[in-house]
């Protein structure tokens, strides 16, 4: 997957805004389903692939997942987690 591709699809989860909602390939992986949609288009019909494990994907494959509510945890997300943590002891000392 391009690099400004997957930048798009992270922020979208990371931001609960994966457009048209969610979706699974047959592999299992979830994307928003505007970006998979665009991801598979672009790859053409006989080149498509999951962008998380290499498995053969199309268009057709893609199921809707209907869930009330998705998180979406990563190293990333872990770390910033932990320096709001920080900055927050911080902010509460100087309120002292």
């Amino acid at each position: 997957m391009g690099k400004q591709m997957w930048s798009h699809v992270q922020y979208a989860w990371k931001h609960g805004r994966a457009l048209g909602g969610i979706c699974s390939l047959a592999c299992g992986h979830l994307f928003g389903k505007s970006c998979i949609k665009r991801w598979l288009r672009q790859a053409g019909k006989k080149q498509g692939k999951c962008p998380q494990c290499n498995c053969r994907a199309r268009v057709e494959d893609l199921r809707m997942v209907y869930v009330p509510r998705i998180a979406v945890i990563d190293g990333e997300g872990q770390h910033i987690m932990q320096e709001v943590g920080v900055l927050r002891a911080q902010n509460a000392q100087l309120k002292m």
